[in-house]
C-alpha cells in the first residue's frame, strides 16, 4: 500500500511538472512573472506612497510646495506589463503660497 500511494504521488508531480501535450517541462502553472518597470520620481515632486510593480499595485505621487502636479496622481501597474499612464509632472505654481514680511523701517528700540 505504501509503494502504491508513492506511486500516486509521483505520477502526479510529473504530470504537474510536464506539459501533457507537448512536453515542455514547466516548473510553476503560470511561469511567466509579469512586473511593471520601476518609475522614477518626477522633478520637484515625489512618491506619496510605496509604488507596488506588480499588477494591480499602484504608485501615487506628489509635489514639492509650489508645483502643481499635471498629470494623474495615482497611476496602476496593468497586467501587461505596462501602467495606466505616464508619471506626471511637476510644474511652477503660480499661486501665492506665502507672504514676505519685511519689518517696519521706522520701528525703534526703546
Amino acid at each position: 500500500m505504501k509503494q502504491l500511494i508513492y506511486f500516486i504521488v509521483l505520477v502526479f508531480l510529473i504530470l504537474q511538472l510536464t506539459d501533457s501535450i507537448n512536453g515542455q517541462f514547466f516548473p510553476f502553472p503560470n511561469n511567466n512573472f509579469v512586473q511593471c518597470s520601476p518609475l522614477a520620481a518626477p522633478a520637484n515632486g515625489g512618491f506619496a506612497s510605496m509604488c507596488s510593480t506588480t499588477p494591480g499595485g499602484t504608485c501615487t505621487f506628489a509635489c514639492a510646495t509650489g508645483y502643481t502636479l499635471t498629470g494623474s496622481a495615482t497611476i496602476t501597474c496593468l497586467p501587461n506589463g505596462a501602467w495606466s499612464a505616464a508619471v506626471p509632472t511637476c510644474a511652477a505654481s503660480n499661486r501665492v503660497i506665502g507672504y514676505l514680511y519685511v519689518p517696519n523701517r521706522y520701528w525703534f528700540r526703546g
